[in-house]
């Protein structure tokens, strides 16, 4: 019996159905999955490059075709684990295996590039992953889905409610952080075991249009006993601030504002906001402080790729639940010298004070983590130290910091996800800091291969993590997917 399956208009899957051995394709991962290994495989030159067939070894009437327009990776359900796998190539009848530890879930992810090694034409490009049961864990994004060819900066947002909102950045063709980019979300209503379509929520790039950057998701969810509006501060191409809102729990969003001139200096050539997060002060009620938002931010006065890491921290503020905004007294910002603060988080200490963790240059510099404190509400901050506990790889890396007092979640103590590296992003690791960010330890290390940005949140008495995965070890990541994992309070 033939079946033909459509997942997307002019995208096919087409299978072979069998008694002894079912498979069942689909283009959503199953929930409860962690990835086990991985690997890569290169079709003949100039073969591929239309479809591939695939079936588990000696059983050539289960087989599965997957066309190359198919971008994103093709989820493989097996009735009964599977240890290896054998394909062919369009235009040609070579069978060739791929063997990974026997598992019944695969992922497989066939593109079109140009193969080295003598060739230099467009071949297919076959990526398999073998997954395992893993209850609190599950794949929210992978990048080629919906066409983009690369899902970075993880952005997750807990709401009073319990949904949670799964920001990205979506950019077309390359990772490059000057590529058609849109603002994508996702949301979960079942604490992170399934998630939702992909969603943009803007965008400004076509295909003959010069390409637009949106990006640098820094949202939070306002605390005044009313509507719990969501606002997510964001930048255009790096070069001015904008703001955006939804009062139903990102279901629908407002148009675009640009916030102004008086949130940026002529001589900035660039500026970020976070990423992952903004915050609102929740000091007692009467406080000149009360309600404020604060948006942790960065800016350059060069632009291009590596030195647009030559930054300083600052804040932007808010008094009036985001009607209006100013940036802190510190205009120039914080972190001189070789104290370069780039994406950075802020939370409200107990005591009231506000305290930022932000990325390093990591690069000429020592590579940890910088702190910072403010008493007065983020109007100024005091000297940027080095955290001795907190690694940084080359180039530096994002990281997430929660905890203290904000929101409908107080932590007494706090939390920090970021790579255990000095050299490469991986080791993402979890620590906490049981002093209000004095010391910090090491708690759990949460993946152990290629692993970089990510964005931390307290939901229901446990923590929620959102972080980019990749299967390449490398100097430079390119994430394959977001996993998104719950975790206890320790």
């Amino acid at each position: 019996m033939f079946n033909t399956i459509p997942l997307f208009p002019t995208i096919l899957l087409s299978i072979h159905v069998a008694v002894a051995l079912q498979i069942t394709p689909s283009l959503t991962p199953p929930p409860s999955i962690a990835r086990t290994s991985a690997t890569y495989d290169w079709c003949d030159c100039r073969t591929g490059a239309s479809y591939i067939t695939i079936y588990p070894t000696h059983n050539k009437t289960n087989a599965v075709q997957i066309n190359t327009s198919t971008t994103a990776p093709v989820w493989l359900q097996f009735s009964q684990p599977v240890h290896e796998l054998t394909w062919v190539c369009s235009g040609s009848t070579t069978e060739e295996h791929s063997t990974l530890p026997a598992q019944s879930t695969w992922s497989i992810q066939v593109l079109v590039k140009k193969k080295g090694l003598g060739c230099g034409q467009p071949t297919g490009r076959l990526h398999f992953a073998s997954w395992a049961s893993a209850p609190g864990q599950s794949v929210v994004y992978s990048s080629g889905e919906h066409g983009y060819a690369c899902i970075k900066i993880p952005v997750l947002l807990a709401l009073q409610s319990g949904r949670l909102l799964a920001f990205a950045e979506a950019r077309m063709v390359t990772c490059s952080d000057f590529a058609w980019t849109d603002l994508v979300m996702k949301t979960s209503d079942d604490g992170g075991v399934t998630w939702s379509a992909l969603q943009v929520v803007r965008s400004e790039s076509n295909a003959t249009s010069v390409p637009t950057v949106i990006g640098n998701a820094a949202p939070l969810q306002l605390n005044d006993g009313g509507v719990r509006r969501v606002l997510v501060p964001h930048t255009r191409n790096n070069s001015d601030v904008w703001v955006m809102h939804s009062d139903d729990e990102g279901r629908s969003w407002s148009i675009p504002r640009l916030i102004g001139t008086n949130v940026t200096r002529s001589d900035w050539k660039w500026v970020g906001t976070g990423p992952p997060g903004s915050l609102q002060v929740q000091a007692t009620a009467g406080s000149p402080h009360h309600g404020r938002i604060i948006v942790p931010s960065y800016h350059s006065k060069v632009r291009g790729n590596l030195i647009n890491n030559i930054v300083h921290g600052h804040v932007m503020l808010s008094d009036d639940l985001g009607a209006t905004w100013r940036l802190g007294q510190q205009e120039n910002g914080f972190g001189h010298g070789h104290h370069f603060v780039n994406e950075n988080q802020a939370v409200e200490l107990l005591n009231g004070s506000i305290l930022i963790n932000g990325r390093s240059f990591a690069t000429l510099t020592k590579p940890r983590r910088l702190q910072t404190l403010s008493n007065d509400g983020g109007e100024t901050f005091g000297n940027v130290t080095f955290v001795e506990e907190l690694k940084q790889p080359f180039n530096g890396c994002q990281g997430s910091m929660v905890g203290g007092v904000g929101g409908h979640a107080t932590s007494k103590d706090l939390y920090f996800t970021g790579p255990d590296s000095i050299l490469k992003r991986d080791h993402l690791t979890l620590y906490v800091s049981h002093d209000q960010g004095a010391t910090w330890l090491k708690v759990m290390l949460v993946d152990v291969g290629a692993s970089g940005y990510s964005s931390l949140q307290l939901t229901h008495g446990r923590l929620g993590l959102l972080y980019e995965q990749s299967d390449v070890d490398a100097l430079i990541m390119a994430p394959d997917r977001f996993m998104y994992r719950t975790m206890p309070l320790v």
